[in-house]
């Protein structure tokens, strides 16, 4: 499929579907750990495409890619980039509370969101 997105997206630059497209095609090549092709397929969104409503995913999705990479600077680069550019996003909230468990184990994020949790009961009483 990701050939045909990208086939689509080439020949038919203009039409509203081919950064949809070129979307699918990225996430398809990330969901798949081929985190090179992902990147420049969602950079190719941001830069042909700047004003794509899904560009600020763009970004979200190249930080995450990076990070399922163990790429942990460059996924925070990206991140606080996406931050910037876009603090309003209903993503930004999501992607602060992100920042700093990058790099993490799945183990200490558990305990990590535990502490806060019970930090939070305590903190309410």
């Amino acid at each position: 499929m990701t050939e045909m997105w990208l086939a689509f997206a080439d020949r038919f630059k203009q039409d509203s579907l081919a950064p949809i497209y070129l979307m699918k095609a990225g996430e398809s090549q990330s969901n798949v750990a081929h985190t090179e092709r992902a990147l420049e397929i969602f950079n190719r969104v941001i830069e042909q495409y700047p004003d794509f409503e899904d560009v600020p995913m763009c970004y979200f999705l190249i930080g995450n890619a990076l990070e399922m990479n163990e790429q942990y600077e460059e996924a925070k680069a990206v991140y606080e980039e996406f931050l910037e550019k876009y603090p309003d996003h209903f993503m930004a909230e999501s992607v602060r509370k992100l920042m700093p468990r990058i790099g993490m184990s799945a183990e200490d994020i558990l305990a990590d969101i535990l502490e806060q949790a019970n930090d939070s009961l305590l903190t309410s009483k």
